[in-house]
């Protein structure tokens, strides 16, 4: 890899205990921390959107201080923060999803020819096959319809231009560490706000096997879900280690994308090698996210946070299955929006949040 004078965030964190400073909300501070799962943000969009129409279609995340979220969830937190609606990145969800995880999908260029190939000459089972083979030595997907699909969504915004206070979860994987990016709703807070969103977005998403590494002038960024697919107690500790907040003060309301647990097997019991624990990711996240939702639980009190995921039925699809997600995941949605809503109105939408202010870029406190 060529030298690149890419940003040490560890190096200029702060040394010291941060300075906490006051939330001025005379109400419970609002959190939405949202999961990543790929194209399975088709349920978070759907929840949202519903929450949206059975308030009168007002914008979900005019309620919500703080939105934390990590890949997809990192892509829906940014529209939110552009003033989209749920209803608009529901609709882009269904409408582009598709062209973001293609069923064709020959990225190198010197292997379209084999493509072409596949394409005319193979039956499904072989066409499958092929697919597998080209997966084995290249990252999935294109990244730049996810690109472009971001760029539609965020435009030229930088983090600081954000609506609300967003905290988005990525990995610099030159300097080995986390970047958690967040917008400059503390004081401590001023390396990240000139970062262009869809940097930021791409970054989140850049999950390996599936998408590139985002590359940019300041960093080579690997998907946030590689140090929290939930990024709840990262929300969580970036309130209670920055503001005035009681724990209980908090309100927390997690949006998963359905997670499994792959049961273990004889084999892996019996102390198994690579083969056996080949789906080991999926047990990684299952339980990191099962520990975040158990520590956030600790801190703000089970009562005030409320955790959805699919149905049981519905989990374990994988994040690049359009078909799948898009035949699934909508009614799922749906129906438990219609489901929590009247438990949810009094926790969360009984006014809009004034939203946290910035010290730094366009929307600076005066």
């Amino acid at each position: 890899m060529t030298e690149r004078n890419s940003i040490n965030r560890t190096a200029l964190s702060a040394k010291t205990l941060p300075k906490k400073i006051s939330f001025a909300g005379d109400r419970p501070l609002r959190i939405l921390s949202l999961d990543g799962g790929g194209i399975k943000g088709i349920f978070t969009t759907h929840y949202l959107a519903r929450l949206e129409e059975l308030l009168g279609n007002a914008n979900i995340g005019d309620y919500f201080d703080l939105i934390a979220g990590t890949s997809t969830g990192g892509m829906i937190a940014l529209g939110l923060a552009k003033d989209l609606s749920a209803r608009e990145l529901r609709y882009l969800y269904l409408t582009k999803g598709e062209h973001l995880f293609p069923r064709e999908r020959w990225n190198a260029k010197n292997l379209e020819y084999v493509g072409d190939f596949i394409h005319r000459e193979l039956d499904g089972k072989w066409h499958d096959k092929a697919m597998f083979g080209h997966d084995i030595f290249f990252s999935k997907y294109d990244s730049e319809p996810l690109r472009e699909l971001m760029a539609g969504i965020v435009g030229e915004d930088l983090l600081g231009d954000a609506k609300m206070a967003l905290c988005i979860p990525s990995v610099n994987a030159e300097k080995h560490e986390p970047a958690i990016f967040k917008t400059p709703h503390h004081p401590d807070f001023e390396m990240d706000w000139k970062k262009s969103m869809l940097e930021v977005g791409m970054g989140t998403s850049a999950a390996p096997t599936y998408f590139k590494p985002s590359v940019d002038d300041d960093y080579i960024l690997l998907d946030g879900a590689l140090i929290g697919n939930n990024p709840i107690m990262m929300a969580v500790v970036d309130i209670l280690s920055r503001f005035h907040v009681k724990p209980d003060e908090i309100r927390v309301l997690s949006i998963g994308t359905g997670a499994i647990l792959p049961p273990l097997t004889k084999r892996q019991i019996e102390g198994a090698g690579l083969l056996a624990w080949k789906n080991a990711v999926d047990h990684f996240n299952f339980y990191q996210s099962k520990n975040a939702i158990g520590q956030t639980c600790l801190l703000v009190g089970p009562q005030h946070v409320h955790r959805i995921e699919p149905k049981v039925e519905n989990c374990g699809i994988d994040l690049g299955d359009y078909k799948k997600a898009a035949k699934l995941l909508p009614n799922d949605g749906t129906e438990q929006a219609d489901r929590d809503f009247n438990l949810l109105k009094d926790l969360f939408f009984s006014s809009m949040s004034t939203g946290l202010p910035f010290h730094y870029g366009s929307r600076k406190l005066s």
